[in-house]
């Protein structure tokens, strides 16, 4: 038994014992191998999506940003005058490659609440 001082060590010795099994023929052997990959960390946002009434966009809000707009809409639902709050959010734009929406993450920007109305998705 021998061992491994470095994570690199490590790879190199399981890229060769694995190397080993493809070319070894002919025999009769089961062997247990863990691979462990490295996880990379993902934010797993989720966003409601409005349309912007007077561009005629859709728009991105994330679910928690959301939750003001919700409320802004409950307290001034039937009113006339409507406060200027704004509330953070991302455009949708076309993908040419895929021929389909997607949020363009690149640039935040900032609207009114009262240009938006909830996009229906069925």
């Amino acid at each position: 038994m021998f061992f491994v001082n470095s994570k690199l060590e490590n790879y190199l010795l399981r890229l060769a014992v694995i190397q080993f099994l493809f070319c070894v023929k002919d025999v009769n052997f089961s062997y247990s191998f863990t691979l462990t990959m490295a996880t990379l960390p993902f934010n797993n946002i989720e966003h409601i999506i409005y349309e912007h009434v007077k561009e005629g966009k859709l728009f991105a809000i994330e679910k928690t940003e959301s939750k003001r707009a919700d409320t802004f809409f409950k307290k001034y639902k039937g009113k006339k005058a409507k406060p200027n709050d704004k509330i953070k959010g991302y455009w949708f734009i076309m993908d040419e490659e895929y021929n389909s929406l997607k949020i363009d993450f690149s640039e935040e920007v900032e609207v009114k609440i009262k240009e938006l109305e909830l996009f229906p998705l069925k």
